[in-house]
């Protein structure tokens, strides 16, 4: 299912989430959203591609949108957003996995103009033995006020705005006992007035917020690794004929065992878009999954109902090796792939039925 641009009256920088006491499982929390935009003066608040919070008992929860706008008009002219393929998603088994992302980004913020091809966060939390947070991010063609930026990969990168500032793979991690969280900010991008040193405007895009609670006698760390994936979770883009095609999608089963996820997917070179409205199938094996689904698209001026069968690789981490493939019946047909990624990640994770975990497959 695919949530729609959502309204929220207090919009904190990092969304907060109650873990329940330790029990004989892991207790899950966490939170991804696409953008957030706060205009303090007024008191604006928006949230697009907002998975809401993952409840404790954990499983998979997602949003998409295959393009969002916020004009200047509507933020008294201090912030305008564009953006496409917004995705977000929070997956809990025996660890926590988030990530957000979204694609061709056009921000306007208090004079400042910020550009990105592709921005994504990503951040886990897990219980076992190694590591116990992990988070990333990926910020592609990256632009501020028309000085191309090098992102060097390490967390809190700082650039400076005459009247604010830029935090890039912003991280924000906490570590209580055998209770985690690590909250990832691709970008965050804060304005003040000079004078009053007043905040003018607060705008976090690819929010990744991994909870977890380990049971009693478990401390944080990595959870053994076991076969037989049930999720597929990322975004990105490959190389297509004229441009880019870039995607967000997730696929897996719900608790009750049907097919659940969605999927934005926006091929740049031939006007097409496509947003699913159900997804009707999903199988997957050790480091491959195979999804399909009904949505509604247009491409080249013709639009209507389609059909759309995704193939997607796991080849291991930060995804360079992933690989993403889509095929498009109905209305019009369409084909791209099987092409590497050029940019974000694709994960294959986990068996989680029946609300419980049977298994956790991050092996790739």
């Amino acid at each position: 299912m695919v949530k729609k641009l959502r309204w929220i009256f207090a919009l904190p920088v990092v969304v907060g989430f109650a873990l329940l006491t330790p029990l004989s499982a892991p207790s899950f929390g966490g939170r991804a959203i696409a953008a957030q935009v706060r205009v303090p003066a007024t008191g604006l608040a928006i949230a697009l591609a907002d998975s809401g919070p993952l409840p404790p008992s954990g499983g998979a929860i997602e949003a998409g949108l295959l393009s969002a706008n916020i004009p200047s008009g509507q933020t008294g002219g201090i912030v305008a957003l564009a953006a496409g393929t917004l995705h977000a998603a929070v997956v809990g088994l025996n660890r926590t996995a988030a990530d957000a992302s979204l694609a061709d980004v056009n921000l306007t913020i208090s004079g400042n103009g910020i550009t990105a091809a592709f921005l994504m966060a990503r951040s886990t939390a897990t219980c076992g033995t190694g590591s116990a947070l992990a988070g990333s991010s990926q910020l592609a063609s990256l632009v501020v006020n028309g000085e191309p930026i090098a992102v060097n990969g390490a967390a809190n990168q700082s650039v400076a705005l005459p009247n604010g500032s830029v935090v890039l793979n912003e991280q924000i991690p906490s570590v209580a006992g055998g209770t985690g969280r690590l909250v990832v900010n691709a970008l965050h991008v804060i304005t003040r007035d000079p004078l009053s040193g007043q905040s003018l405007a607060d705008v976090v895009l690819a929010t990744a917020d991994a909870q977890i609670q380990c049971p009693t006698g478990l401390v944080l760390s990595e959870p053994v690794a076991a076969a037989d994936p049930v999720f597929t979770d990322g975004g990105g883009w490959i190389p297509v004929s004229a441009d880019k095609g870039t995607f967000g999608l997730l696929g897996g089963f719900a608790s009750d065992g049907t097919p659940t996820g969605h999927l934005a997917y926006v091929d740049h070179g031939v006007d097409l878009a496509i947003e699913s409205t159900s997804i009707t199938a999903f199988a997957a094996s050790a480091c491959a999954s195979k999804m399909s689904g009904t949505g509604t698209g247009h491409m080249g001026g013709v639009s209507g109902n389609v059909q759309f069968n995704l193939g997607m690789q796991d080849g291991g981490e930060p995804g360079r090796n992933d690989i993403f493939e889509i095929h498009v019946t109905g209305a019009f047909t369409y084909d791209a792939g099987p092409s590497a990624l050029a940019g974000g990640n694709l994960q294959i994770d986990g068996t989680f039925a029946g609300g419980k975990l049977l298994a956790h497959g991050n092996t790739c």
